[in-house]
């Protein structure tokens, strides 16, 4: 078994015990021959048989250096058409001696599109500049050299890129400006407003983002379909009002299974900023704990809860500014402030237009560039029916199992590459699906930690430098032979009765 197609070693050796169980052989023996580069097992769990025995034997790989393409991700999450795009490809080497001159390449469509030169030490990360002219699904591939160890020099991507985004934003009695400057003169975005009372639900359900722009209330039509909206993968964003009907509120809340709006307090300090957050990627060069924050004059406490990711914002006493959750296969952002000047001067301060901006830029998703060939499972992003959905690559084609928020492919796909995610003919999303990294260092497993409770008589583990390889095996499975036993047998009686004939 070599480093490049063990990946399922622990799950082998496991079924092999499974089936040598249901043996009626006196004696079972299994043989795992591999480089055993990475494995990991817990051998103290296999449940083995007295009379089942397993023999590792170990191999030295013949190279152990290996230059590899680890992973690869967009500077920011917004992606559009025409504008100057980056993609960070990581790059580790796995040898004691640094490298120079190396080249990685950057295809899409298979056209070339941008290549770097770079030197190595242990780990680098390569910026390739492009920009994209295509929009819908876009499927790339970056390349390096590197022999003999070649599963890991490409790394496949596919990501899309959206016309536009459709936001809505639904208001109490006046649309706040900050949002219309902000989104109407974008032709990124697909702006539209409707008024509490006017609103035209069938335009809604398409919408990528719904904005409630300080609504006191929330009728209960109003709230049926948000709690629809959200749980089919929309995104909504609340800002409240600062005399909010809580009874509404709170039955919204509980429908989306997020938190409940609290009191509302005299203003607090904001102190801290999630540079983690998703919202943020590409928005700051550097992190900083020195930064000016929006001033708050009063803002609605928010509940803590297990559904929700950590906050955007948060005050000095770590109650958040902005929260996240999800529900379902949508998102909810909900702000302890409204927009008007009563809560503070967030509309006019810098972070108010990465924050919204960003909101609505991922209301349609974060994008999986890839997948690992082995992974069962992928989230269903697009929303495809569970009907008539094929998985498909040039000659080869297969069902999956869908339910829910997940698309079961279990161990179908086995090679990288772009798969087509289709329905009824119709193109979903383009699946990138490259090999698992873990194997592309070259580290092996130490025996010597084997846990001191296992029973060695079910476990023998050969010598690296083991000579004559084949003899040692016939002899662990033979045993001693019975003629060599006799042999010896007759040879030390043969001396006995000689030497009795010498006493005698």
């Amino acid at each position: 078994n070599s480093s490049s197609n063990h990946r399922e070693l622990s799950l082998i050796i496991k079924k092999q015990i499974d089936a040598l169980s249901s043996s009626d052989a006196l004696k079972k023996d299994i043989y795992i021959i591999s480089d055993f580069n990475n494995f990991k097992s817990d051998l103290s769990s296999l449940n083995l048989d007295s009379n089942i025995s397993i023999r590792f034997i170990p191999l030295e790989s013949d190279n152990k250096n290996n230059l590899f393409i680890d992973s690869c991700w967009f500077d920011s999450p917004i992606l559009q058409l025409d504008k100057e795009l980056t993609l960070n490809v990581r790059i580790k080497n796995d040898s004691k001696e640094p490298l120079k001159n190396q080249s990685l390449k950057f295809f899409i469509e298979n056209q070339q599109i941008a290549i770097s030169n770079f030197d190595i030490n242990k780990s680098i990360i390569v910026p390739m500049n492009f920009i994209a002219n295509k929009n819908g699904w876009n499927t790339g591939v970056v390349t390096i050299d590197d022999y003999p160890v070649t599963f890991d020099n490409s790394f496949f991507i596919s990501f899309q890129i959206k016309e536009e985004i459709s936001v809505t934003t639904i208001y109490e009695s006046k649309e706040h400006q900050a949002l219309r400057e902000l989104f109407e003169n974008d032709d990124f975005f697909d702006y539209s407003v409707y008024n509490n009372n006017q609103i035209e639900y069938s335009k809604l359900k398409n919408q990528d983002l719904i904005i409630l722009d300080e609504l006191k209330d929330i009728s209960s039509g109003l709230i049926q379909f948000l709690n629809s909206y959200v749980k089919n993968g929309g995104s909504l964003l609340i800002f409240p009002s600062a005399n909010i009907n809580k009874t509404n509120y709170q039955f919204l809340s509980d429908n989306l299974g997020i938190d409940k709006y609290g009191k509302l307090n005299d203003g607090q300090e904001i102190t801290n900023i999630n540079f983690s957050h998703s919202i943020f990627n590409g928005v700051f060069q550097k992190k900083s704990t020195k930064l000016n924050f929006p001033k708050v004059n009063s803002f609605y406490e928010i509940g803590t809860s297990k559904s929700s990711v950590d906050a955007i914002l948060n005050y000095s006493d770590r109650k958040p500014v902005i929260k996240q959750f999800f529900s379902s296969k949508g998102k909810v952002y909900l702000s302890s402030i409204g927009l008007d000047e009563s809560f503070g001067n967030f509309t006019k301060h810098a972070l108010f237009v990465p924050i919204v901006y960003n909101i609505s830029a991922l209301s349609t998703g974060n994008q999986i560039l890839g997948y690992n060939v082995g992974k069962e499972k992928i989230e269903n992003t697009e929303n495809i029916p569970v009907q008539n959905t094929t998985i498909e690559k040039e000659n080869f084609q297969f069902i999956p199992e869908i339910q829910n928020q997940w698309i079961w492919v279990y161990d179908q796909i086995k090679e990288a590459g772009i798969f087509e995610l289709q329905n009824n003919d119709s193109l979903y999303s383009k699946l990138a699906f490259n090999y698992d990294r873990m194997e592309s260092n070259f580290s092996s497993f130490d025996f010597n930690i084997l846990d001191k409770s296992l029973n060695k008589n079910n476990i023998i583990i050969f010598d690296k430098k083991t000579k004559n390889l084949t003899s040692k095996i016939e002899k662990i499975k033979d045993g001693f032979s019975l003629w060599t036993i006799c042999l010896v047998i007759t040879i030390f009686s043969l001396a006995i009765e000689t030497l009795l004939l010498k006493l005698l």
